[in-house]
Formats: structure tokens, sequence, C-alpha cells
């Protein structure tokens, strides 16, 4: 009786939780890494020295990101399928298809992180397996691979989630009413940060351009996470009077 007197509630902890992490993840890693792009070959050297520099920081920007897809992400998702699902059970189903898929994916991206950061100490002090030593291109041509494969990972994601986001935005705007009706507009938002996700593969023909529309979808993305989380906080919960949304 607990989850279900309380769903409201616990979902906008954990959306707001979500957010929380996230951006934690972002400050850590960022600080870590800076804006070094590993597919470039002139870049990812640097990278690697800068990992090791800030190993600490690094590692400890991996597991709020292992925390915040393995564990946040799909009880949010969880959470969201569960309140809303009595409005359109189909749209909430795709919605919360899209944010698990999302969440693995962005769990395989983090594995690829971490492989990078053990090969950033191989390339940069330790030496790697079978007397390779230390600073070793085949180190470094190792490290690039492995990027690569993370940001395809990274790519995955967020084409999910941007699926994510469609359903759960049109479930917003134009499911009918339920026993919990967020503000309509929410669904516009949701709807454009999941189409900015879905261009986010722009970045692969123009990086400049793809930049931008992820940072859109993000931004777009994590500014819905708070509005719902925090109007969802402030909700009745089941059972008592609660006023449809205009």
């Amino acid at each position: 009786m607990f989850w279900a007197d309380r769903s409201n509630k616990v979902a906008g902890v954990t959306l707001l939780l979500l957010v929380a992490l996230v951006i934690v993840n972002t400050v850590l890693v960022t600080a870590a890494v800076g804006d070094a792009d590993p597919l470039k070959r002139g870049d990812i050297e640097g990278m690697l020295r800068d990992i090791n520099d800030n190993e600490a920081l690094y590692f400890l920007g991996i597991a709020f990101s292992i925390a915040t897809d393995a564990v946040v992400l799909l009880a949010a998702a969880a959470m969201l399928y569960l309140v809303l699902r009595d409005r359109s059970r189909v749209l909430a189903m795709l919605g919360f298809a899209g944010l698990l898929a999302s969440g693995i994916a962005f769990l395989a991206a983090d594995t690829a992180s971490l492989t990078v950061g053990v090969l950033a100490a191989d390339f940069v002090e330790k030496g790697g397996a079978g007397g390779i030593a230390a600073g070793d291109p085949v180190i470094l041509q190792s490290a690039r691979a492995v990027a690569a494969l993370q940001g395809l990972a990274d790519s995955i994601g967020n084409t999910a989630l941007g699926f994510g986001l469609l359903a759960l935005g049109s479930l917003l705007a134009w499911a009918p009413a339920g026993e919990v009706n967020p503000p309509r507009w929410l669904g516009g938002l949701a709807i454009l940060s999941g189409l900015a996700m879905l261009l986010s593969w722009v970045a692969a023909a123009n990086e400049d351009v793809g930049i931008v529309i992820v940072s859109i979808g993000i931004i777009g993305t994590l500014l819905l996470l708070v509005i719902l989380g925090g109007w969802l906080l402030i909700q009745p919960e089941r059972g008592e009077a609660r006023p449809a949304a205009a």
C-alpha cells in the first residue's frame, strides 16, 4: 500500500534525483577529461593523460553514471509508467520501453568509459598485457577504438531516449485525462526534446550542428524532468481529490 498510496511523491523524487545525478556526472567527467574528441588522432593521447591525471574524479563520474543508468533511470521509467498508464497503456509502455532501452545502451557506454580509464593508466604508467610498454601506440589505438564504441552506444541510447520521449510527450499532450494529469504543454516539451535526440546522428556528418542539437535535447529533457518531478511532488496522492490540468 505504501507505494500505491505515494506513487506521485516517489515518482517526483525519482525524476529530480535523476536530474541531479546527470548534472553531477557531467560536471565530474568534464572536469576530468575536458572537451577532447577521442576520435581525433591528435586528441586521444591528451585525453588519456588527462584521465590518468584526474583518475579519482574520472572513475567517480563513471560510478555516478552507472548508478544513473542502471538504477535511477530505470526506476524513473517504471514510476512514469505506473502513474500515467491509466491515460494510455500503449503510450505509457512505449515510453517505458524507450527509457529502458536507453538505460541499457548508456550502461554499455559506461562500460566502455571504464575500459578507457583502465587503458589510460596502461598508456601513461603501467603498460599493457604481454609486455606492451607504457606509451605504446597499440594502447593508444585500442583506447581510440573503445572510445568509438562508447560514442556509438551513446548515440543508440540517445535514439532510444528520443523514441521514449516522443511516446511520453504524446501521452502527456493528447491522451485522455486520467488520475494524474500534468499540464499538457509538457508533452510539447517532451516531443521537442525527443526529436532533438533522434536528430543527434547529425553529429556524424556535422559535429558543430550535432552538438547544438544534442544540447537542445539534453537541456529540454532535464527541464522536462525538473518541472514534471516538481509537479508530481505537490500533487495529492491517489484517492484524494485531484483537479484535471488545463
